[in-house]
């Protein structure tokens, strides 16, 4: 799976396209709709982590 990181996971305080951050950072945050991960157990494997904006909605993902 080749690596991806959209919107909120460019940037080290989550910061969406609309400005919007991490909760931590002062924003509003995001929600959650999707978080897997499976390894290998030989150093390989994936994890995905999609978020939606609570300020405009729009979808984010972190794939690795």
């Amino acid at each position: 799976m080749q690596q991806k990181r959209t919107g909120a996971f460019r940037d080290k305080e989550c910061t969406c396209w609309c400005g919007n951050k991490h909760e931590i950072y002062g924003g509003k945050g995001y929600t959650t709709i999707e978080c897997q991960g499976h390894s290998d157990g030989k150093g390989g494997g994936y994890y995905k982590h999609v978020v939606l904006c609570k300020k405009c909605g729009k979808k984010s993902e972190f794939v690795e």
